[in-house]
C-alpha cells in the first residue's frame, strides 16, 4: 500500500510543481520595466511601402537578463518588387528574440510587439500591442503578457 502510494505521489510531483504559481520574485526580476521604441518611420505609398523602427527593452538587473534587445533592435520591412508589403517586420536580433506585427494598416502605427528573452534560468515572452505615432515615438510603455514559456515553445530563445 505504501509502495502504490509512493509511486502515485513521485509520478504527479512533476505535475503538481508545474501546476503551483510561479515565483513572485522571479516574475518581478524578470519583467521589463519598459519597452521603447524610436527612430519610428513609415511609408505608406505604393510602390515604396516600408517601416523602420528601433526597439529597446529595459530591465530591473539587466545582469540577470540574456535580451539582445537590451542594447536595441532595429525592425524593418519594405515591399517586394511585385508590391507585396510583409505583415511581420525582420528585427537585427532575430525572431528568436522578436517580432514585430502590424495590427492595422502600414503607417497606421498599429503593432504587435512578441518579445522572448532568458531570465533565471528559464524562457519569458510578452506580447504587447502598440499604437505609436509620431507624439508618441520614443516614450517608454509598459510590456504586456508577460509569461514564462516552456522550452519547447516554437522559438524558444
Amino acid at each position: 500500500m505504501l509502495a502504490h502510494f509512493l509511486t502515485t505521489l513521485l509520478l504527479l510531483l512533476p505535475v503538481l510543481t508545474l501546476a503551483l504559481p510561479h515565483n513572485s520574485r522571479d516574475a518581478a526580476t524578470c519583467t521589463p520595466t519598459a519597452y521603447t521604441i524610436s527612430s519610428y518611420t513609415a511609408n505608406p505609398t505604393k510602390p515604396n511601402q516600408s517601416i523602420h523602427l528601433a526597439f529597446r527593452s529595459a530591465f530591473p538587473d539587466p545582469s540577470l537578463v540574456t535580451d539582445a534587445a537590451l542594447s536595441s533592435a532595429v525592425c524593418d520591412a519594405s515591399a517586394d518588387s511585385s508590391g507585396n508589403f510583409p505583415n511581420e517586420l525582420t528585427c537585427s536580433t532575430g525572431r528568436s528574440n522578436l517580432e514585430v506585427d502590424l495590427r492595422g494598416e502600414l503607417g497606421s502605427g498599429k503593432l504587435m510587439v512578441i518579445h522572448f528573452w532568458r531570465c533565471g534560468g528559464k524562457n519569458w515572452m510578452s506580447s504587447t500591442p502598440v499604437d505609436i505615432d509620431a507624439g508618441s515615438e520614443g516614450e517608454g510603455f509598459l510590456p504586456q503578457n508577460v509569461r514564462e514559456v516552456p522550452c519547447g515553445a516554437p522559438t524558444c530563445p
